[in-house]
């Protein structure tokens, strides 16, 4: 199973962990790491490479934004553990297929793909007006 660290400004990696439970149940290797405005950014440096020396082998990351404090610090980390894959634009779609998907025998460049793909499309528009009421939601 692939582990997963999800990291993002607030509360956002561990609500997301949480509602995505209430889905697909209680997830093992799954750890949000979260940074808040004013934190000491070598303390949340340490605590993301806890949780990472603690799984201790090729890691999914997901963060809310590329440039931002929690992407900065993974590409950091990326120099020390060449084995991290980080994705950028977490949602909920994407982290739900996910944890849905990583028990597969998929090797992790075909969930980076398929991770990324369910991400893209988790997003859509919805136009009530032509909406035909045999579509099923």
């Amino acid at each position: 199973m692939v582990p997963i660290i999800i990291s993002a400004h607030g509360n956002l990696a561990s609500e997301l962990i949480k509602s995505v439970e209430m889905i697909a149940g209680k997830q093992e290797l799954c750890k949000a790491v979260n940074f808040y405005m004013g934190e000491d950014l070598d303390k949340f440096m340490d605590e993301l490479e806890a949780r990472i020396r603690a799984f201790g082998k090729e890691t999914l990351c997901l963060v809310d934004l590329r440039g931002g404090t929690p992407f900065n610090t993974l590409v950091k980390l990326c120099e020390k553990y060449p084995f991290l894959k980080i994705i950028t634009g977490v949602n909920m779609p994407m982290l739900l297929q996910t944890v849905m998907t990583r028990q597969s025998k998929m090797d992790i460049d075909e969930l980076l793909h398929e991770v990324i793909d369910s991400g893209k499309k988790g997003i859509e528009f919805i136009q009530l007006d032509f909406i035909d009421e045999d579509d099923d939601f």
